[in-house]
């Protein structure tokens, strides 16, 4: 199995660097023992493929080689994820550009004409109507999110989608309607695109199709299956999903299937592998059926999908599973003993998400950082990759957010593509300087040192010479402004802009979440970029990541550990009470008391007083506080938040790995104009 595996895994590769005269010439030189070892076994396939949301041409290619392949070692079911052939998430993309869906159903009109033996399951967006061409009533979303079954050189059936997710990032009933018939579809529920070219003519008669039940199951090479699309399998009986009054899974399993299929585009987050698999679990027990569970994998934009397809046995236990965040083919079988195998995956040490605000906030908890580190690398990879870039940018400053962004562009794209600035101003330290270039060299990325003063001096002295002009106007400029200080990072992020433009790189912006929160991100300064990786993570847990990352990276102690100690600060401004630069928690408040707040907010919707009544995880270290002062950082937390929301909407993508809530403009939306509000 592992052999089998291990090519699986090579054909994947040539697959996705588009190698396809290789993948061919890997196809002949191997199919021989593969057949001879796995042809007639009953064998199913998964396939989680790095989609590129768009691509119907380069998607259907995919599907292409991946049914020719099933076919030629005898594979009975190949299954591939949810929208395989337009990629999920395009969101409104098929409403402005109808185009899109009609190429996609062109595309798997010609996949049916290619079919045979191999029953494959490809996601698809269906459209219910088209006046023009005198089919369909226009009510409703105008598509359906379907799967259709592949075989014999015809569509088998149609499987739509019922439960469609409307919250965090998911939009589905934005765009599709929910189908009200579970199961599959057969030839007569089929709109006209689905019935004409591409699909055999005895099929338009009603015969060669695989047998249906009543319960739309349908029975492949005789075992027969039932087939849920994403969602549809998390509203779960006896315990429903809250938002749901349907149940899909219950529906079907009436027909006593022998399988469950599911076709997945599950994002990654902190805990979700671990209820992933306790719902898949569940559900393979309540209802003594095994699970093929197929996801996505790779990254669309602030999205991070993990992959981790799957078959469950009817006992709940899992008995083979694919790696997550990896492109690869497997392999499973339902009773073969040789096809049972555990891969190496980074759940094992993943914990259950906290349930309740009670629960003690832990700002340095190790357990998600294997997989908070893959999905962060995966995720920078592909926004370039998928956007055209090879390059990235970004200031390295000495301090711990743009040392840990460092690392992971680094490791995402190739230390060889990764270009470190250092832009020292007359308060930048020495001892920041001499880090962030040791840095770099253990990295091996570029390094370049460009001293900013003359060029603040060139921003200053340009106001200067209208001060007059401009003071005639609107008077004295606020004495709260920190324009004076900022002016150091506007300079900063011009030459990075620049020097992106010249090199066909995009910056990176290093902010962190909690910086976010707080409104100490800079728009035209540590902002100022193409992507901001670390968006969705807090300042206690980049900390913790940094020092996971000196124990696990290749390079041991990749960061120097005075970056990983040393104070977090802008160094923008010195503090008039001790002399020296002012740091973030000085200015803020602890991050450990910043963090501990926005997780209760996010996972437990808690309010400001309740907040205050507690014992925070920071006091139990440092002392309990005084009524008045918990009061006052709560109410400046709040203050700074809410005055804060225009940056979160000005800020550029981020990636979404956490667990209990993101400030992502594709997953949340604040007021920004909410000054006024009382918390």
């Amino acid at each position: 199995m592992h052999t089998l595996h291990h090519r699986c895994q090579t054909w994947s590769q040539y697959a996705h660097d588009r190698n396809w005269h290789a993948l061919e010439t890997f196809n002949h030189a191997t199919l021989e023992d593969v057949q001879q070892a796995w042809q007639g076994k009953g064998v199913l396939a998964s396939l989680q493929w790095n989609l590129v949301a768009g691509d119907v041409a380069g998607n259907e290619k995919v599907v292409m080689l991946a049914m020719q392949f099933a076919e030629a070692i005898g594979v009975d079911v190949l299954v591939l994820p949810e929208q395989t052939l337009l990629g999920y998430p395009l969101r409104d993309m098929l409403l402005r550009f109808p185009k899109l869906v009609k190429d996609n159903e062109a595309a798997l009109a010609r996949l049916a004409q290619a079919s045979a033996h191999t029953r494959t399951f490809v996601g698809f967006a269906e459209r219910r109507y088209d006046l023009e061409a005198g089919w369909g009533q226009a009510w409703g979303k105008p598509y359906y999110n379907s799967v259709a079954i592949l075989g014999d050189g015809m569509v088998q059936g149609v499987v739509r989608k019922s439960l469609l997710p409307n919250y965090h990032e998911f939009e589905d009933a934005r765009v599709f309607e929910a189908s009200e018939t579970f199961g599959v579809q057969r030839d007569s529920f089929l709109s006209p695109p689905l019935k004409g070219e591409g699909v055999r003519q005895e099929a338009r008669q009603g015969e060669g199709f695989d047998p249906l039940d009543a319960y739309g199951n349908i029975s492949i090479h005789g075992r027969k299956i039932a087939v849920t699309v994403c969602e549809d399998l998390w509203a779960k009986e006896p315990n429903q999903h809250p938002w749901y009054k349907q149940n899909v899974v219950y529906a079907l399993m009436q027909g006593h299937p022998d399988l469950l299929v599911n076709l997945s585009s599950s994002p990654s987050r902190a805990g979700k592998e671990y209820r992933r698999q306790t719902l898949l679990s569940d559900v393979a027990k309540q209802h003594q059926t095994p699970i093929l569970y197929v996801n996505q994998v790779g990254a669309v934009d602030e999205l991070i999908f993990d992959g981790g397809s799957r078959l469950v046995g009817s006992d709940g236990q899992v008995l083979s599973r694919s790696h997550l965040f990896e492109t690869q083919l497997s392999l499973h079988h339902l009773s073969d003993p040789t096809f049972h195998h555990q891969e190496n995956w980074l759940a094992d040490v993943e914990k259950s998400q906290r349930s309740s605000p009670e629960d003690f906030f832990e700002p340095y908890d190790t357990s998600d950082l294997p997989r908070t580190y893959a999905a962060l690398v995966c995720g920078i990879r592909d926004y370039f990759v998928k956007c055209g870039f090879t390059r990235a940018i970004l200031g390295l400053s000495g301090g711990l957010d743009s040392a840990v962004n460092a690392v992971l562009v680094a490791d995402a794209l190739g230390a060889e593509n990764v270009l470190a600035f250092s832009f020292p101003s007359e308060l930048t330290p020495e001892d920041n300087k001499s880090d962030a270039f040791q840095l770099a060299k253990n990295l091996g990325i570029g390094w370049v040192e460009i001293p900013i003063t003359t060029m603040q001096s060139a921003f200053l002295g340009g106001i200067d010479s209208q001060r007059k002009a401009l003071e005639s106007l609107w008077g004295k400029a606020s004495s709260e402004s920190f324009a004076q200080d900022n002016v150091q990072a506007m300079s900063r992020a011009t030459l990075l802009r620049l020097i992106g433009n010249e090199y066909h790189a995009l910056p990176i912006a290093t902010s962190d979440k909690s910086e976010f929160y707080m409104g100490y991100a800079t728009v035209n300064g540590d902002m100022s970029g193409a992507l901001a990786p670390l968006g969705d993570v807090c300042k206690t847990k980049v900390r913790a990541l940094a020092r996971w990352l000196n124990t696990h990276h290749t390079t041991k102690n990749v960061i120097p550990e005075a970056v990983v100690e040393r104070p977090s600060g802008a160094d923008l401004a010195v503090n008039p009470e001790t002399g020296k630069l002012l740091t973030a928690e000085e200015a803020l408040m602890p991050y450990e008391v910043i963090d501990e707040l926005i997780w209760r907010i996010e996972a437990h919707g808690m309010e400001a007083k309740a907040l205050e009544g507690i014992v925070w995880s920071w006091e139990l270290k440092n002392g309990v506080l005084g009524d008045e002062q918990k009061s006052a950082w709560v109410s400046k937390f709040f203050k700074r938040m809410q005055t804060s929301v225009f940056k979160w909407w000005v800020a550029p993508p981020m990636l979404i790995v956490d667990g209990n809530g993101t400030l992502a403009k594709s997953a949340y939306h604040h007021v920004i104009t909410t000054n006024r509000t009382v918390y």
